[in-house]
């Protein structure tokens, strides 16, 4: 006995439309795989560590802002607090940009494996086309 799940004739209409409108006729693999992007994380371990540094640096600017009197400490805890959050946004975007681009390389990818398959439809277009006006 087969079993249910490899037997093509006993999919659902469900499963079997999934199948079709991803296979083309005679492919043995979808076109457009599921698994395009590597799993990537929400925060890198670089931005994690900046955030916890400007988290406890901005908490020391505070402090010192509330218990020294000196004005030198005062401008330079001031100017502690504009850059510290920066700091870490700035981390933010590295942290985005780095995943842009693996998404971008994994989709330069599949946009020239579609552009293949584009051309190589193109072609048999043709040859039919050819063939029905013989």
């Amino acid at each position: 006995m087969q079993d249910s799940a490899k037997d093509p004739l006993s999919m659902t209409s469900i499963e079997s439309d999934d199948t079709l409108s991803r296979l083309e006729a005679g492919e043995g693999t979808p076109l457009v795989t599921e698994d395009l992007l590597p799993p990537l994380p929400e925060t890198s371990w670089k931005e994690q560590a900046v955030t916890g540094f400007a988290g406890a640096g901005f908490l020391a600017n505070v402090l010192a802002l509330l218990f020294s009197p000196h004005l030198f400490v005062m401008i330079s805890s001031s100017l502690g607090l504009l850059v510290l959050p920066y700091t870490a946004f700035q981390q933010r975007k590295i942290t985005q940009t780095a995943a842009l681009k693996v998404t971008n390389e994994a989709l330069q990818g599949e946009v020239a494996i579609l552009q293949r398959e584009n051309d190589r439809l193109q072609e048999k277009e043709q040859e039919l086309g050819s063939s029905v006006l013989k």
